[in-house]
């Protein structure tokens, strides 16, 4: 049997051995994630539940999400997250639950473009203070960005490594498909599925929803308070 908070904690001592680990900015975040490596595997399973919502949303929910993304403007949301997926659900799922084995290469990988990306950002913010990513800018492909704007909590920035993680890795696994072809794409997506569920109280989404909601640094500002609106309004709440 997998001891998880072991295998926790082995990818919590590979981020503190990367460039970015030593950043002063993640010293609190890191010396929280060594002390309970079981609230780390606990929230990585919560976004690997999350990602499991997504692929089951109902034909209902989805034309809500559309609804919403329409009168927000928004292309790629979880519903052409989907239609790009083909048959790699299960697949997807299965390389989730085996994501913290770091023998595998392209898990290897993943860990390694989200410290190297990471670092670039705080790199970026330690030269230029006044410099945010933009479209169009060569750069902002090349970072992670929201952790330099600094968490009240040290939980947030695992929250925030954790999915970028993942999604790192799924680009390392599938780098030649159309759902990871956009930078955050799945992130996005999931700002639909954590919305919509989790202000209808499905668990695994409310127990995120007012981080991802809440603005830095009391949050990770991933949900704006418009999308947050809109789905109240599509759900009369």
């Amino acid at each position: 049997m997998v001891d998880v908070p072991e295998v926790a904690s082995a990818n919590i001592k590979a981020f503190k051995n990367s460039n970015i680990g030593k950043a002063e900015i993640l010293q609190r975040t890191i010396t929280f994630a060594e002390a309970n490596p079981k609230i780390v595997a606990d929230k990585f399973y919560t976004y690997y539940r999350i990602i499991k919502d997504l692929f089951s949303l109902s034909p209902e929910e989805i034309l809500t999400i559309k609804s919403v993304n329409e009168k927000l403007g928004t292309k790629r949301g979880a519903g052409e997250f989907l239609k790009n997926l083909g048959d790699k659900k299960d697949d997807i799922l299965e390389r989730i639950r085996k994501m913290g084995n770091l023998d595998d290469l392209h898990n290897q990988e993943g860990m390694t473009k989200l410290t190297q990306m990471m670092n670039n950002a705080w790199t970026i913010k330690q030269s230029d203070p006044d410099w945010t990513p933009k479209d169009g800018d060569q750069r902002a492909d090349e970072v992670i960005w929201g952790f330099v704007k600094g968490a009240e909590d040290p939980a947030i920035d695992i929250d925030f490594s954790l999915c970028h993680g993942i999604e790192r890795t799924l680009t390392s696994y599938y780098p030649n498909h159309k759902f990871t072809s956009h930078k955050d794409w799945l992130l996005c997506a999931l700002n639909d599925v954590v919305a919509l569920k989790g202000l209808k109280g499905d668990v695994y989404e409310a127990k995120v929803l007012a981080s991802w909601s809440n603005p830095r640094p009391a949050g990770l500002g991933w949900i704006s308070r418009q999308r947050r609106d809109f789905y109240k309004e599509a759900l009369r709440l």
